[in-house]
């Protein structure tokens, strides 16, 4: 399946076809770390399936693969008679989200996936020796990254935002104070600044994925 668990959160009450996200963390991490993340994704209409990949200690193509499981996983669900989420999929809307090696295994699904990933977040992305086809992403993009973060750089995070194709939808942030450890729930760390970062996921997969332009100003304008 290409993933050790996976847990599937919707809103409720949900009656017609939403938004959908992969989400997982990155080295030594589990589901449960994330669900800071994935729970305020719910909370604002995405159905989200977030992933503890099949090897923790792995490198970036196992999280490409716990992404690809996910996406097969949600379309599964959605042709399944007796899930909570059956016809409740959009498959036309549908992002992935990770941290670390779950960002670069994001890049390197959305690479292979081509556009049946419309959004990509990479929260301070780690891809090893082994590269996406940058041209071949299509997906809207967002990098996010830390200043006092040693693992993925700023200068890395940015390399990878320059690779990604000219006419592709991207932004980049570089937060202010946030280390590496700071986006998963580790040691309770990021405060502040992984809030923001939740912030300008959420209103990157609503332009994205609803089409919401009350949220462009996040990026360009009032709330920038």
């Amino acid at each position: 399946w290409g993933y050790a668990s996976a847990r599937v959160s919707y809103p409720c009450g949900l009656r017609h076809r939403a938004p959908a996200v992969t989400v997982t963390g990155g080295l030594t991490n589990i589901k449960e770390q994330m669900y800071w993340l994935s729970d305020h994704l719910t909370s604002h209409g995405f159905i989200v399936i977030t992933i503890t990949p099949y090897n923790v200690l792995g490198t970036p193509p196992v999280w490409e693969d716990a992404h690809k499981a996910g996406f097969a996983e949600l379309l599964s669900e959605d042709r399944t008679w007796w899930s909570p989420i059956r016809g409740r999929v959009d498959r036309n809307r549908m992002g992935m989200v990770g941290y670390s090696m779950g960002g670069g295994g994001a890049l390197l699904a959305a690479s292979d996936m081509g556009g049946q990933v419309k959004s990509v977040i990479g929260m301070s992305p780690f891809l090893d020796t082994q590269q996406p086809d940058y041209e071949r992403i299509s997906a809207a993009t967002l990098m996010l990254g830390g200043s006092l973060d040693f693992v993925s750089t700023p200068n890395s995070v940015r390399s990878y935002f320059q690779s990604l194709p000219a006419d592709t939808s991207k932004a980049i942030a570089i937060l202010r104070g946030l280390n590496h450890l700071d986006w998963a729930n580790l040691i309770g760390g990021g405060g502040t600044m992984k809030n923001r970062g939740r912030i300008l996921m959420t209103a990157w997969l609503k332009l994205q994925l609803n089409g919401d332009s009350s949220v462009a100003d996040v990026f360009d304008g009032q709330r920038h």
